[in-house]
């Protein structure tokens, strides 16, 4: 098995819980992507991922998700042994429930959701898995193949990430939207359900170990700095030896590929067509005109440059 790269998207107010784990897991290469819109973050890392030859697998994670830097290796050791196309942990959702559902949802219910008002599906229709169901084995142990995971720490073989890579399943447009894109078509949102709907078109199975939990952390939409100072960073395995000139073109690609998906997405974007019922205004009486509040004069600003 070759060189995995760990992708952390993040645009919440940084979590000292959550980020002693994954600044701890130090064995792997990490490209943290900080205050992006997340259809641009999974837009970058999958075109540098793509691009970079010395990786065969990916791994994702979320920044509202505390885990153990252990984790990590344990995923790869098991894709190691088995193969696994998807290879993942999983969390707990809200109360008893997890974040995880094992059968398809009726492809009728979802046809009906895209045509209400966002996010179109409540919790209640997800009908996810009791987390005691999980830790008892019902549905089998350490491996089940589950339909919808929420791509809590998730490994992706690259040819797998070819097949399925991460796109929007519908779009939102409120005051996160900072990428001329978006203001003009709605962000992506709700990925993890259409990566769901993706690999089981394509036929490809998604495995938990279920002993690879981690605890997610609720009601942190008012943490949000997507657009303060978006930046991105790469840093190398502690064990890995890099000359200056490699990371000199490391940091040139990651440039070149933020400024290209700030101006317009590909890999992440579906072609809807545009109907109207896909793209929904946030109902709110906050209106920002990305000149009003100070923190706006950098939402407007692509990477990589600076206001003078």
């Amino acid at each position: 098995m070759g060189k995995t790269l760990f992708f952390i998207p993040t645009a919440k107010a940084p979590m000292p819980a959550v980020w002693n784990w994954i600044d701890q897991t130090s064995y792997v290469d990490k490209l943290i992507i900080r205050n992006f819109q997340k259809d641009t973050a999974g837009e970058i890392a999958m075109q540098f991922f793509f691009q970079r030859d010395e990786y065969d697998s990916l791994i994702v994670t979320t920044d509202d998700v505390l885990g153990h830097q252990f984790q990590v290796q344990h995923l790869l050791d098991v894709e190691e042994e088995h193969g696994f196309p998807i290879i993942s942990g999983w969390c707990n959702h809200v109360d008893l429930w997890a974040s995880l559902r094992v059968d398809p949802l009726d492809s009728e219910l979802l046809g009906k959701a895209l045509e209400k008002p966002f996010p179109g599906l409540v919790f209640e229709e997800y009908d996810f898995t009791l987390n005691r169901d999980i830790v008892v084995g019902a549905f089998g142990f350490p491996f089940i193949k589950v339909w919808f995971t929420g791509l809590p720490l998730t490994l992706i073989q690259k040819e797998t990430l070819r097949q399925v890579p991460f796109r929007e399943w519908r779009r939102w447009r409120d005051e996160f939207c900072i990428t001329p894109q978006a203001k003009k078509e709605g962000r992506g949102v709700m990925f993890d359900l259409q990566w769901a709907i993706d690999c089981a078109e394509k036929d490809i199975p998604i495995t938990i170990d279920a002993r690879v939990f981690l605890l997610h952390v609720f009601k942190t939409r008012s943490a949000m700095d997507v657009g303060r100072n978006p930046r991105l960073k790469f840093i190398s395995a502690m064990d890995e030896e890099r000359s200056p000139e490699e990371m000199d073109d490391i940091n040139a690609l990651l440039k070149e590929i933020s400024i290209s998906a700030w101006k317009e997405r590909k890999l992440s974007r579906k072609d809807f067509g545009l109907p109207r019922s896909l793209t929904w205004e946030r109902p709110s009486p906050i209106v920002y005109a990305y000149s009003t509040p100070p923190e706006a004069k950098e939402r407007d600003c692509p990477p990589h440059e600076k206001r003078k």
